[in-house]
């Protein structure tokens, strides 16, 4: 999968999970590493102390309220369509246009008065991906697809009569089901996240706003992605990994990401029935298992022209930023569309001495860090 299908599809689906996910799952994203994929439709939003009418578990945005009165099996199917920016720039060099196809089944039900959802994607929050133009991936292939999830939410749990404040808790287990998460040696990521909502009447429609926080913590038999000695040929004889006699690893390919975590404010605004504007932005940070603890007589002593040193030891941090606008419409009772402009990018410049602008990363269109799409997804 390419850089940006994975970064888009991860992000909104941590925001639907982190926002009690919809009955229809993400369609499309990086917190860690190893982790599937609702489109990036409209995520759950809001509630006011007066129980809103029953929607359509098809809908492109349900409320928590809404969702907790759903029961039964649901099964949901997704497809996706990004375009990254770079296209523009280059078509030739970063030509970047991806589809992403993705499943959710979930059991709805009520266990003592509280509503309880228990949902299984089995191409986990980025789905399956399918990249139409020259391959980004590190592997050069079009094609991936990412860990299958488990998720378990109380929609609606706690709602604070005085200001209309609903609050849903949600649990999340990541299962280790690729080729890359193996060679990781992921056990299993789990996650907790809260979602807050609330509703304001407008003189045209309604604003609902939706703060989510999310906190995943990655469990491996190691702290590095290590590559292990191996006899494994390709078709021509040639040997697939390369290492020195008794050696028991022969390369490391990245850090693994112990703690990883977000917040994000999407405000929608309900002009009419079946029709969502939104606007959403979201903060990560994830840090990764450190390479040292101490310094050492192998700690490089170089520094830089600030007089620190290069080498650090401890954990390392990324931080990152999200921002989007979006357009959801239900066509029907079951299906329901989304048109979006979706950024994620470093939260830094290059230099790291500005904030990059949210919404379009437009100090390096080239690398794909935003993308335009349109999703459709269907609930049974």
């Amino acid at each position: 999968m390419n850089r940006l299908t994975v970064l888009v599809v991860f992000l909104v689906a941590v925001q639907a999970m982190a926002q009690t996910a919809p009955a229809t799952p993400p369609a499309a994203s990086p917190a860690a590493p190893a982790t599937g994929a609702p489109a990036a439709t409209a995520t759950a939003t809001t509630t006011t102390s007066t129980a809103p009418a029953t929607a359509s578990a098809g809908s492109a945005v349900l409320t928590p309220e809404q969702l907790a009165m759903l029961s039964g099996f649901f099964f949901s199917f997704s497809v996706d369509h990004l375009l990254g920016l770079g296209t523009f720039v280059d078509p030739q060099l970063y030509a970047n246009l991806s589809a992403n196809i993705n499943a959710f089944i979930s059991y709805r039900t009520r266990l003592l008065g509280k509503a309880f959802s228990i949902g299984f994607q089995p191409f986990g929050l980025l789905g399956f991906s399918y990249e139409y133009t020259l391959p980004d991936a590190a592997n050069g292939r079009r094609w991936s697809w990412s860990d299958a999830r488990v998720a378990l939410s109380m929609p609606a749990l706690i709602k604070e009569k005085n200001t209309g404040i609903v609050i849903t808790p949600s649990f999340n287990v990541i299962v280790p089901t690729t080729i890359e998460s193996w060679g990781a040696g992921l056990i299993s990521r789990l996650g907790f996240g809260l979602s807050m909502n609330k509703n304001f009447k407008t003189p045209i429609g309604t604003i609902i706003a939706n703060f989510g926080g999310l906190g995943t913590i990655g469990l491996y038999t190691n702290s590095q992605s290590v590559v292990r000695p191996t006899t494994l040929k390709d078709p021509a004889g040639h040997q697939l990994v390369l290492c020195r006699t008794g050696e028991t690893a022969c390369g490391i390919n990245n850090n693994n990401s112990f703690l990883a975590l977000q917040g994000s404010l999407n405000v929608t605004w309900v002009a009419r029935d079946g029709i969502f504007l939104t606007l959403g932005y979201g903060m990560q940070t994830s840090f990764l298992y450190a390479a040292a603890t101490t310094v050492d007589e192998f700690t490089p002593p170089t520094r830089d022209t600030n007089g620190n040193p290069v080498a650090r030891t401890g954990m390392s941090r990324s931080d990152t930023q999200s921002a989007s606008v979006s357009l959801s419409f239900n066509l029907t009772n079951s299906i329901s569309g989304t048109l979006y402009l979706f950024n994620f990018a470093p939260l830094l410049t290059a230099d790291n001495k500005s904030v990059r602008f949210p919404l379009i990363d437009v100090t390096g269109l080239a690398n794909n860090n935003t993308a335009v799409g349109f999703s459709l997804s269907a609930t049974y």
